[in-house]
């Protein structure tokens, strides 16, 4: 009897044992699960926050590209602006000279045929117009 009483002892260990392995290995799966679902949660919370962030930081580039650009636009406008006023106002100093040059031209010759014509004519008396 005192060896059945040891199975039965040994027996009742051993299920126990069992029970107890079972309720670790449950344990161990409930602990495992439950870590999954955390870092599911906590993967799920940073890449709200990480893609929130990108999104506010993909905005503030855009901004800061677009003000930039905007900056540099108006930059050589005003500098495309001023090499064409300066090229037009050589134009119009080279078309000035000439037209002074011309006019100056002009008036020599003017000069040269008042010069060469009496101011005032001589009277002519008579119908022939021979003096008497």
């Amino acid at each position: 009897m005192n060896e059945e009483s040891v199975k039965k002892d040994m027996d009742g260990e051993t299920r126990t044992e069992v029970a107890a392995r079972v309720e670790e290995d449950t344990a161990m799966v409930s602990q495992r699960e439950k870590l999954e679902q955390f870092q599911q949660l906590m993967n799920h919370i940073i890449g709200n926050a990480i893609g929130q962030a990108m999104r506010q930081n993909n905005e503030a580039l855009s901004e800061e590209i677009s003000r930039q650009v905007n900056d540099r636009m108006v930059q050589e406008l005003e500098y495309m602006m001023r090499i064409s006023d300066e090229k037009e106002e050589e134009r119009f100093k080279a078309l000035d000279e000439t037209l002074r040059a011309h006019q100056k031209e002009n008036k020599g010759k003017a000069e040269a045929a008042a010069a060469r014509m009496p101011f005032f004519r001589k009277k002519r008396f008579g119908r022939s117009g021979k003096k008497l």
